[in-house]
C-alpha cells in the first residue's frame, strides 16, 4: 500500500511542474517594477515600490502547492497520496473560483464556495 502511495505522490508532482519558474518569473517582474523610478524631482515614488497585488496571489498559490507536494502527513487510513489530491483540487477550485469572478461571474460566498444568494441578480 505505501508503495503505491508513493508512486501516486510520484505522479502528481510530475503534473505540477514549472512551479520554480512562475515564481522566478513573477519575482523578476515584481523587482522590475519596484525598481525606484524617481519622479520629475528625483525622489522614488510610492507606486512603483508597492508590488502588484496580483503578483502576490499567484507567490501565495505557489507556496500553498508547494506545502501541499511537500507533505507526507498522514497515515494508513488517510494516505497522503489521497490528502494531496484533495488539496490540489481545492486549490484547482479556488483559482477557477477567483477568474470566474473576475471575469464578471456571479460573487462567491468564501465560507460555502457557492454564488452569494444575498445578492439579488
Amino acid at each position: 500500500m505505501l508503495e503505491a502511495d508513493s508512486h501516486a505522490k510520484v505522479q502528481m508532482r510530475r503534473q505540477v511542474r514549472g512551479l520554480r519558474d512562475i515564481e522566478r518569473e513573477v519575482l523578476a517582474q515584481q523587482r522590475q517594477e519596484a525598481s525606484p523610478v524617481p519622479a520629475g524631482d528625483g525622489i522614488p515614488t510610492a507606486e512603483a515600490a508597492s508590488p502588484d497585488s496580483a503578483s502576490q496571489v499567484v507567490l501565495d498559490y505557489c507556496t500553498t502547492v508547494r506545502g501541499i507536494l511537500n507533505s507526507d502527513q498522514g497515515g494508513p487510513l488517510s494516505p497522503p497520496s489521497l490528502r494531496m489530491a484533495e488539496a490540489l483540487n481545492e486549490v484547482r477550485e479556488s483559482i477557477q473560483r477567483n477568474l470566474d469572478a473576475q471575469k464578471g461571474g456571479p460573487p462567491i460566498d468564501p465560507s460555502t464556495g457557492l454564488p452569494d444568494a444575498s445578492i439579488e441578480a
